[in-house]
């Protein structure tokens, strides 16, 4: 093995092969400072090197606005003015008041969260599996069956149309026709009724109970995309 001293960082450091003691990469124990050794070279006269406050590390500063920088990164100015100026309480809650003023109340536009929906939606999306999903999770996952639930909601001022409960958690949108046989009436706001989860459950259409139902308005032995075509 052949010791050599870095000639960015002066620490010595072992090359176990001689023949890559040739290779003009080799004057640096690190692939970190031959980047930095090059950069020295490269700004050499423009830029000017530096040392952290915090963590004592040296960084290079390329133009005249980061030559007064006093720390290598935001992670070591925050941890130095944690150390030097202290907040009391009175500060860290005004603090947190402006972070809480300076986002409240934004609301991103339609047209921007419909642009991002697309681009992680379908083939798009990281879990793509080619399309296997069925129609039912389709239509109850989209954005559009979401300002559909919000706005049934608020029309009945989040109460239980049924039993008159009031309630924020344990409140579904129920579909009066429901989505299996009147898909093209999913997203009809006049088709919504807000019901608490035991009235929902004790509803006709609820779950397998739908199939009793649909023979008892007409619907026939008829199950599946047939039967939803025949909306009352």
């Amino acid at each position: 093995m052949i010791s050599r001293i870095c000639a960015n960082c002066r620490k010595e450091f072992y090359i176990k092969k001689p023949s890559e003691a040739n290779r003009p990469n080799r004057k640096c124990c690190s692939r970190g400072c031959a980047t930095t050794l090059r950069n020295l070279k490269r700004y050499e006269g423009i830029g000017l090197t530096k040392v952290c406050k915090e963590c004592g590390k040296s960084f290079f500063a390329k133009y005249a606005g980061e030559r007064k920088k006093r720390f290598c990164d935001k992670s070591c100015h925050r941890a130095w003015r944690n150390k030097h100026i202290p907040q009391n309480e009175n500060q860290r809650k005004m603090s947190g008041e402006r972070a809480r003023k300076r986002f409240l109340g934004r609301k991103v536009p339609r047209e921007q969260v419909l642009k991002q929906a697309k681009t992680i939606s379908g083939s798009g999306h990281w879990n793509w599996q080619g399309g296997k999903s069925g129609w039912n999770i389709l239509m109850r996952s989209n954005l559009k069956y979401k300002e559909w639930r919000k706005a049934v909601f608020e029309r009945d001022h989040y109460i239980c149309q049924i039993c008159g409960k009031k309630g924020n958690d344990d409140l579904n949108a129920d579909h009066i026709l429901p989505l299996s046989l009147c898909p093209e009436k999913a997203y009809d706001i006049s088709n919504g009724r807000t019901l608490c989860e035991s009235c929902h459950k004790n509803t006709p259409t609820f779950s397998g109970k739908i199939k009793k139902w649909a023979l008892t308005q007409g619907y026939g032995k008829e199950w599946g995309p047939i039967a939803r075509k025949k909306c009352i």
